[in-house]
């Protein structure tokens, strides 16, 4: 199900989801060298956020699918496991 290259990006993909990607408000306002890097970090939390979803089963992944950036992915994962933490307390 998975390939063994996406589970080998997964770590460095996840550490650079935490960082965060934001859309330039005013693009036309950037120089030619603002707009690659702007473009290369928009690739790379895509990638981020597709190997995420590759990632998890059908369920969680209902969960997730409505985020737009791998960050929004990881904080909507990171809120489910402290969810699942606190179940596990009450039943323990």
């Amino acid at each position: 199900m998975y390939s063994s290259k996406s589970l080998a990006r997964f770590p460095r993909c996840i550490g650079d989801s935490e960082k965060g990607f934001e859309e330039p408000i005013n693009r036309a306002t950037l120089t030619s060298a603002q707009k690659q890097v702007v473009q290369k970090a928009r690739r790379k939390d895509q990638q981020a956020l597709a190997i995420t979803h590759q990632c998890l089963d059908d369920v969680i992944f209902e969960i997730v699918a409505n985020a737009t950036t791998a960050k929004q992915a990881c904080e909507v994962l990171q809120e489910l496991n402290q969810e699942a933490d606190n179940v596990r307390k009450v039943h323990l």
